[in-house]
């Protein structure tokens, strides 16, 4: 087992000087786990935090009616542990050992001093945790298991395409496009583009669309904006555009995604019709 190679997968340690790398390995600590132990506890402040070595650890919430909802699953190289609103609270999520294996851990203050002390690393881990508990928020209210491992998130890809990925993250509310992404890396745009569908699985306009309608359903949620002001809040020149592909990456309509979260319409499958819902 390589510490440092596993915690490298991570781009802020990456960045990190050997000396600083070898500060961050030194907190952490091996530890096996069995199948179906609870690493982190549903809400209960998380003791420990750390990153899979090998097996596997599936996340999972609460449903609203009773019974855990699945929404991800973790392997070798991925994080777990910081799943709350904020730092000291108490984590919306619990994992799970799925396959038994091996996992490094850190104690979660010591943890926290270590994100105060690099603030590339803050940044990266609190923006983690966010998503993953929007992902949790998301899979409870469509009331869906997950299929599979998500998509990796932004602040894992490869070195190759962070530059660019950081530019759209920074600007996807103004009308960038493929050329000012590629620049961002120094690459043309041909180059680019294959290598950062190589890399994220996703063409720069996919990227770019679903960049904006993540936070469109932020904004939904926790400012309660119209589908208007929305559409243009996250960048979209054209409503209709705008929720052809929300439906499209969601399922939903923007006005059908704003009542499921007031609890004002049913849940349906991904794509299934309201007149199915229904009638059914």
């Amino acid at each position: 087992m390589n510490e440092r190679e596993l915690l490298k997968r991570h781009l802020p340690f990456g960045r990190l000087s050997p000396e600083a790398l070898d500060r961050v390995v030194s907190a952490f600590q091996s530890y096996r786990f069995a199948e179906k132990e609870k690493l982190v506890v549903q809400d209960e402040v998380a003791t420990w935090v750390g990153f899979v070595v090998s097996g596997s650890i599936e996340l999972r919430i609460k449903r609203f009616t009773g019974g855990d909802l699945s929404f991800g699953s973790l392997r070798r190289g991925d994080f777990f542990g910081l799943m709350s609103f904020e730092p000291k609270g108490m984590s919306i999520a619990s994992a799970v050992g799925a396959i038994p294996g091996v996992v490094l851990m850190a104690r979660r203050e010591a943890f926290h001093q270590m994100l105060e002390t690099f603030p590339a690393l803050k940044t990266y881990f609190y923006k983690m945790s966010l998503d993953r508990v929007w992902t949790a928020y998301q899979s409870l209210y469509q009331g869906k298991a997950a299929e599979g491992p998500g998509p990796s998130m932004p602040g894992c890809a490869a070195l190759e395409v962070q530059k660019s990925i950081d530019f759209i993250d920074r600007n996807f509310m103004n009308p960038i496009t493929l050329e000012e992404a590629a620049k961002a890396n120094g690459m043309s745009k041909f180059h680019f583009s294959r290598i950062f569908k190589d890399k994220t699985g996703m063409s720069f306009k996919e990227y770019l669309n679903m960049r904006r309608i993540h936070v469109a359903k932020k904004l939904f949620m926790a400012d309660n904006l119209n589908v208007s002001e929305a559409c243009y809040q996250v960048g979209f020149n054209d409503q209709s555009y705008f929720c052809r592909v929300f439906r499209k990456l969601e399922g939903y309509t923007p006005s059908e995604f704003k009542k499921i979260c007031t609890g004002q319409f049913p849940a349906r499958k991904r794509g299934e019709s309201p007149a199915k819902v229904v009638s059914g």
